[in-house]
This record gives C-alpha cells, structure tokens and sequence, in this order.
C-alpha cells in the first residue's frame, strides 16, 4: 500500500500473516525517498525488556506495546508526524485534557481512526 498511496506514518504490526513486520518494514525501506523514509511505528504484543530497542535497530521508528494506550499512541503518532501534545505529567486522562494544539476537526478524526482500529482489532479477535 505504500508504494501506491501516500501515507504520512505507517502503524506496522509485528505478527501479521503472509509477511511479518519486519519484513514489511525492510521492503519499505528500500523504496525510493519520498516512499521509503516514511515514519513506521511498531505495534507489538512482544514487550519484554530489549524488544524495543530491537525494533529500533531494525530501523523502526518508534514502538508501542499492546495492549496500546491510546494516549501514548497519539503521543508518539503526534512526535513522528511533527506535531507536539502538550501534556504535562502524568498524562491527563482524556483527549480534552491535553491540549492538543491543533484543530477540533483533526481530534474529531483521530478519535474515529481509534474507534475504527479497535472495531479491527476486535473483529480479527
């Protein structure tokens, strides 16, 4: 899909039939700039100490545990996409409590975009 669509982040599962991560991850990679230099975050179950920093080196750029923290995912989807939430610490415990310094129309979409991955997810269950 990347290489007929414009993505802005991949969201890359680990464990996927046909063709893990990884592998995915490597083929993306080796496209041209433009294509292949976009940000990919690993979504993972594997998360014992080291998997992280595995992913890294094998050239993701980020990763996120399952079960995935909403919060933690529009963090790290906001910091490859170039975008900061201004959340203090501890992490507010809802989307309106932190700040998000852009448009209601663009926390309206995300809000769907998560609703829509955990309806996936739950159908693939």
């Amino acid at each position: 899909m990347v290489s007929r669509e414009h993505f802005d982040i991949v969201l890359m599962d680990i464990h996927m039939p046909e063709m893990d991560g990884l592998e995915a991850l490597r083929r993306i990679r080796e496209m041209p700039a433009g294509k292949g230099d976009i940000p990919v975050v690993a979504l993972t179950a594997n998360a014992m100490k080291g998997d992280r920093e595995k992913y890294l080196a094998a050239g993701m750029d980020d990763y996120v545990a399952k079960p995935i923290d909403h919060l933690q995912l529009a963090s790290v989807i906001a910091a490859q996409v170039g975008l900061e939430l201004e959340t203090g610490s501890p992490l507010p415990e809802t989307a309106e409590e932190a700040q998000l310094p852009y448009s209601e129309d663009l926390v309206e979409s995300a809000a769907a975009l998560f609703d829509d991955f955990a309806d996936l997810v739950a159908n693939k269950r």
